[in-house]
């Protein structure tokens, strides 16, 4: 039986996957920010941990500021509810954690 967490991963790259396909790469990520502030089709959004970016393309999803995203490529590709976004969050920094200390113990 999968954790709550591990079904949460699948059903993003569900949603991911397909776009890829598409393009006839390997593999694709997208990442969860928050809108701060919108400008025509275009947003600034934060990633978290002091990164935000201006100049993502909002034109496929309707978002308002202060709702979070899915961002993939520049894009923000789906409206995302603040609860699954910081569940996804704090799994890359789970993720980033361990990449950090194999890093340092030379794994």
């Amino acid at each position: 039986m999968e954790s709550d967490g591990l079904a949460d991963v699948r059903q993003a790259t569900t949603l991911i996957v397909p776009l890829c396909n598409r393009a006839k790469v390997s593999m694709c990520l997208a990442f969860p920010g928050r809108v701060l502030s919108i400008d025509g089709d275009f947003a600034k959004v934060d990633f978290g941990e002091g990164t935000a970016r201006e100049g993502i393309n909002v034109s496929l999803v309707e978002v308002k500021p202060g709702q979070y995203v899915l961002v993939h490529a520049g894009y923000a590709i789906q409206v995302m509810d603040e609860k699954e976004a910081q569940k996804t969050l704090s799994y890359w920094r789970e993720i980033l954690a361990y990449e950090q200390d194999s890093e340092s113990s030379g794994r």
